[in-house]
Parts: structure tokens; sequence; C-alpha cells
């Protein structure tokens, strides 16, 4: 099973940005209209998100760990996951190293998958 991220307007997938996802990163270091929190650094933002995401997941009917739900039983019938963002520009594997927050994204789907 593999989980690709990529460029909302170049790639097909799913688009996992605010405002339209729940899973979209409350947290930007931009000024942005969408954004509830603003960091200093992109690499705030993302540690800020990991932090966020996971304690959502926590919450087993929050919006967040019922769209987990949903792109996990996608990557099991299909075998492979794109998650959209603004951010990257070519489509790749996600990374363990976050650049962005669909990686994190990805990082907890495949922990869920690995402790099925």
């Amino acid at each position: 099973m593999n989980i690709y991220v990529g460029h909302l307007k170049i790639h097909k997938g799913y688009y996992a940005g605010r405002p339209n996802s729940s899973l979209g990163n409350p947290a930007s270091y931009k000024p942005n209209k969408f954004a509830t929190v603003i960091c200093s650094t992109k690499q705030e933002c993302l540690d800020y998100y990991d932090s966020w995401l996971q304690k959502q997941l926590m919450i087993k009917d929050s919006k967040q760990s019922v769209e987990i739900d949903l792109l996990i039983e996608h990557l099991k019938i299909n075998q492979e996951l794109t998650l959209l963002c603004w951010c990257v520009k070519d489509k790749r594997l996600f990374i363990e190293n976050p650049y962005c927050h669909c990686d994190i994204i990805a990082k907890y789907i495949m922990q869920s998958i690995n402790a099925i």
C-alpha cells in the first residue's frame, strides 16, 4: 500500500486542506483567512498540527477520526491513496520527516493500518 502527497491543482486525489476538509491544518505561518493559529515557521505549524491531529484522533467520533477511517478504507480497497495540498509541487511518497501536513496524515493512516 502506498500513500502519495501531491498538489491540488496538478494531481488527482483527496484534498486534505482548509477549509474543505476537517483534516486541514488550523495553523499557518503565512497570513491566511482560514487559519485559526499563526505560527512563526512552517516547522512550528507542522509540530502544532501533529499534536492537534493526535488529540483529535483520540476522540472516536471526531470529524478527523471519521475522515481518517474513510481514507483507511479507501487505501485498503485501492492499495493507493494520494493526499492533496497546496504546498507540495511534485507527487511523491509520503515522508516520515514531514514537509506538509499531508505527511502527518499519512503517518497516522499507516500507523492505524499497521496496528490492524
